[in-house]
């Protein structure tokens, strides 16, 4: 035994604890490189992403077929994906 968690009590997870970790155990790492188009707008969504370094820009292309480039820069810690996951659609974006 361990000496430096011997005396440690061991509380179950709750509810929530249990969901966190599902989550944390499914997370991966992607690299990509400038320019490398990460996600396509209308393509099957699969994944969400955390930016852990660099940027990413998101390009739209709306109802009328008008391109938007550059529409938003997602930085350190933001995240993209997850409109896709919730509600089981498409690719609202490309980044």
């Amino acid at each position: 035994m361990n000496p430096l968690t011997a005396n440690l009590e061991v509380k179950p997870l709750t509810k929530e604890e249990k969901m966190m970790e599902s989550i944390v155990r499914k997370l991966g790492t992607s690299f990509s490189t400038p320019e490398q188009m990460i996600v396509a707008q209308f393509d099957k969504s699969e994944e969400m992403y955390f930016i852990s370094s660099g940027d990413c820009a998101v390009n739209i292309i709306d109802h009328n077929n008008q391109e938007y480039v550059g529409h938003k820069l997602l930085v350190l810690g933001a995240h993209f994906g997850e409109i896709g996951l919730i509600y089981n659609c498409n690719r609202t974006a490309s980044v």
